[in-house]
């Protein structure tokens, strides 16, 4: 029943030329991540947090970094290929996907690509994970949420490095 909310095979955010590939959304916004392919083996725990997250469970990450996550602006579409044997992948996928539920202008999709084989030697993805965004190669190798902000948006990480210092002096004090 749960599942039956969160999971579809069309999302209503944005249309998907992959085939196969799922939606994760939350009913009634513009939340959710798109997974092309069948998230098994290492990315199998993303999914499984995507359906936590986007059902409303808390994202385990420092207040400072989600609040400055919210605040980047923009509309920002990525596309991450992975591989269901990279070690590396789950890390930036659960990053991305996180981001995207945070803040409704971002949104991730991840790509499996041993499914997408055509379009992984089209895009000339040669390692993974490969981040694009907006249809440009963006970056590639292991990315944590706050490396990703760093370079996604200048201003937003600035914001997190005050927030943050201020938790850490509060923390002290």
């Amino acid at each position: 029943e749960i599942l039956s909310g969160l999971v579809g095979s069309e999302m209503c955010i944005r249309d998907s030329h992959y085939e196969p590939s799922f939606a994760v959304t939350r009913p009634g916004t513009d939340i959710g991540v798109r997974f092309a392919g069948l998230p098994m083996g290492h990315e199998f725990t993303s999914l499984v947090l995507a359906l936590l997250q986007v059902g409303g469970h808390e994202i385990k990450e420092d207040e400072a970094l989600k609040k400055a996550v919210t605040t980047v602006e923009g509309h920002h579409e990525f596309v991450t290929y992975m591989s269901l044997s990279c070690v590396n992948c789950p890390t930036v996928v659960q990053a991305l996907n996180a981001m995207s539920m945070l803040n409704p202008n971002i949104r991730h999709t991840a790509v499996e690509g041993s499914t997408f084989r055509d379009e992984v030697a089209a895009k000339g993805v040669q390692s993974v994970p490969t981040i694009f965004l907006d249809g440009e190669e963006w970056g590639s190798g292991r990315m944590t949420m706050t490396e990703i902000l760093e370079k996604l948006d200048a201003e937003a990480a600035v914001s997190y490095t005050h927030l943050r210092a201020h938790e850490t002096r509060e923390d002290i004090v």
